[in-house]
């Protein structure tokens, strides 16, 4: 029963150890001092259609 403890507690150490050493890999993108170029919408998705299909007809509708 001892040598399972022993040998929990020492495959919980080495994934600990594991986990730690992957952590220096990661990138701090908040310090980033390069900006990136803005978002141009190109002239012909900026217009909306004037299509008046879907637009509310004056007045209202009733079902009787």
């Amino acid at each position: 029963m001892k040598s399972i403890l022993q040998v929990t507690a020492l495959g919980t150490a080495l994934a600990l150890a594991g986990c730690s050493a992957l952590e220096s890999d990661k990138v701090d993108y908040r310090s980033s001092t390069v900006k990136a170029p803005s978002l141009v919408v190109p002239p012909d998705l900026t217009q909306l259609s004037k299509e008046t299909r879907y637009t509310v007809v004056d007045g209202g509708v009733s079902a009787i």
